[in-house]
């Protein structure tokens, strides 16, 4: 194997690597009163998913999911699971 192939497959393990690390992320509105997350599966359980909507919602209420489902037009392949969350009264 070649020295230049070599670092191409070392990048290409470094990188598979790193992915497994992907945290969740707030991802553009779909509404005024909804929020959506990217995230992976692998990389997040549902309760860290939930916390990056926690802040948005006002005092006396909580994120309760809308939907949920593959979506790479709105989320990156790393992350391809779209969480759209309602804010919602206790």
């Amino acid at each position: 194997m070649t020295p230049r192939r070599r670092l191409m497959a070392l990048t290409v393990l470094i990188g598979l690597a790193a992915c497994s690390t992907i945290a969740p992320f707030e991802a553009a509105q779909p509404a005024d009163d909804e929020y959506a997350v990217c995230y992976a599966r692998i990389g997040a359980t549902p309760q860290q998913v939930r916390q990056l909507v926690v802040p948005e919602c006002a005092a006396g209420s909580e994120p309760r999911l809308v939907s949920q489902a593959m979506d790479l037009a709105a989320c990156p392949l790393f992350t391809p699971i779209r969480a759209v969350f309602k804010c919602a009264a206790r």
